[in-house]
């Protein structure tokens, strides 16, 4: 996030690398639900629902900002449609915890 915010309050662009001392960093751009809802040609009711359902990748929460990183969107996508992605895409997908929402507890 830091980093994010000072390549943005300097007007650095979002998706080059920044240069420091030894380091070589990458900044990723972060998704709103207005950009999530226009890459993905969805309306904002569309995209909360989705949000409810669990639909989209969990996004990053900040306090109360919500924003989803552009390259898990981008493997997201790519496994929605069917297209092959490598193993790196698919590790920047988030894992799940605990029991799928919908499904209630097994009778005894």
């Amino acid at each position: 996030m830091g980093l994010h915010l000072i390549a943005h309050n300097c007007n650095y662009p979002r998706n080059r690398a920044l240069s420091l001392p030894g380091k070589n960093l990458k900044v990723e751009k972060l998704l709103n639900k207005r950009e999530l809802a226009d890459v993905l040609g969805i309306s904002m009711r569309t995209l909360n629902y989705w949000m409810s359902t669990d639909r989209l990748p969990q996004p990053l929460r900040l306090g109360r900002i919500v924003r989803w990183s552009q390259p898990q969107i981008d493997a997201w996508i790519k496994i929605q449609t069917g297209q092959s992605i490598n193993q790196d895409a698919v590790n920047l997908l988030p894992r799940k915890h605990g029991r799928p929402r919908g499904q209630g507890k097994a009778l005894l």
